[in-house]
């Protein structure tokens, strides 16, 4: 169900109301990407997924949020217009506790992605922003004001443009995702307009780690496998989802879903399992130790001709995925009891099954590993931990509410 409220119109107890229980809450933000105007931030409860239980109006359109882990009455948002704020939920006021402005290094472009990273050494809460206009800027509070720090400039390689007098002006390439590794604090990746992938270091401001020629057009989403830490998969505007090992300049698997992929997520309780939807409407769900070579379920979601997806989540705790289309609303999916189903003992779950074999024989096993086929990854390093090991001809996906 959609519902579009205003934030003024709530009674001020239930905008500074605080819901028991904020991890089974869910974020929309919506915004007409050809009409921009004013935005609104709204977090529902799935208790009660007619009424929204927090909504935020802003005067630029919400692009994108993240909620910190430690402090999930703090979200950090990006607007259309480049600017970024935090939200405090425990603040009975509906405006950002903090915002950039002009003077403190606003992007001149959307801001695509946030993302909140570990607090720096004096105890400062920190996130990092992407934008259109080829800055990772990380920000800082300090005092009562957003500090901003210029992480790393893209630029796209070997493109210039003929300026005035006949210089020759570097093009700026456009960031459009990005994500840090799970382990490493400093590495993550960068996704651009152009299809690029860059492995960037956190120490590193003028120079990247290295370059994929991944996509032929916009990548879309790229994340890191949370189990195993060298792989991670990327999507794209030119209908393909493709997984890498980052130490390897070539993708171990290529799924073509014959549409845009507006969105690619991995599951949290496996790390072969990883769903992905289309903007003709429909999510997908793989598990490459059940099939490496085609989704085991392709659900519509949304009609085709009057809508698109373009995101998905999984809830880090319970059995659901929400899904987001362009129209502001938000579709709750229940993943059947196939795919959620845990191992039957914990030998079952630790035993050598990894993604190089699965993708043997692209790549030969390591002479130091050659009884579990690893390159160099320590044998008590369990990949599968938590793999519900599922029947692939059972319907995956439960419709449950819609927001």
């Amino acid at each position: 169900m959609k519902k579009s409220v205003n934030a003024d119109t709530l009674p001020s107890e239930q905008k500074i109301s605080m819901h028991e229980a904020l991890g089974d809450s869910r974020v929309i933000f919506q915004d007409d990407f050809m009409k921009q105007s004013h935005g609104m931030l709204v977090l529902y409860t799935m208790k009660n997924p007619t009424f929204p239980e927090y909504v935020f109006s802003s005067e630029s359109g919400i692009m994108c949020l993240d909620i910190h882990n430690d402090h999930p009455h703090l979200m950090a948002v990006g607007f259309y217009d480049g600017n970024v704020a935090i939200y405090n939920l425990k603040k009975a006021t509906s405006q950002p506790s903090y915002k950039s402005s002009a003077k403190s290094g606003k992007h001149t472009d959307p801001v695509w992605q946030v993302k909140w990273q570990k607090d720096d050494m004096d105890n400062n809460l920190n996130f990092f922003s992407v934008s259109s206009d080829g800055r990772i800027v990380s920000w800082t509070v300090v005092k009562n004001e957003l500090v901003h720090t210029d992480v790393i400039k893209l630029s796209a390689e070997g493109t210039t443009m003929q300026g005035p007098e006949g210089l020759q002006l570097q093009t700026v390439g456009c960031g459009t995702s990005f994500d840090f590794h799970k382990k490493i604090d400093y590495l993550f990746l960068v996704g651009t307009e152009e299809g690029k992938i860059y492995k960037c270091s956190k120490c590193y401001s003028s120079q990247f780690l290295d370059v994929f020629e991944a996509h032929h057009m916009a990548v879309d989403s790229v994340s890191w496998n949370p189990y195993h830490l060298k792989i991670f998969i990327s999507c794209s505007s030119d209908w393909t989802v493709k997984i890498w090992d980052h130490t390897i300049k070539t993708p171990m698997f290529i799924y073509d879903l014959n549409a845009a992929v507006g969105d690619v997520a991995w599951s949290p309780y496996s790390s072969t399992v990883f769903a992905a939807v289309t903007t003709d409407g429909k999510a997908h769900v793989f598990d490459l130790n059940i099939n490496k070579y085609e989704a085991l379920c392709t659900q519509v979601v949304v009609a085709k001709k009057k809508n698109k997806i373009t995101h998905i989540q999984f809830n880090p705790v319970y059995p659901v995925v929400i899904i987001g289309d362009e129209r502001g609303q938000v579709t709750c999916l229940k993943l059947s009891p196939n795919l959620r189903k845990m191992p039957k003992s914990q030998e079952t779950a630790m035993r050598c099954t990894r993604l190089y074999e699965l993708a043997e024989p692209l790549f030969p096993p390591s002479r130091e590993c050659q009884s579990c086929r690893m390159l160099n990854i320590s044998h008590t390093v369990p990949l599968l931990d938590f793999l519900g090991f599922l029947q692939p001809q059972t319907v995956l996906l439960q419709k449950q509410h819609h927001f």
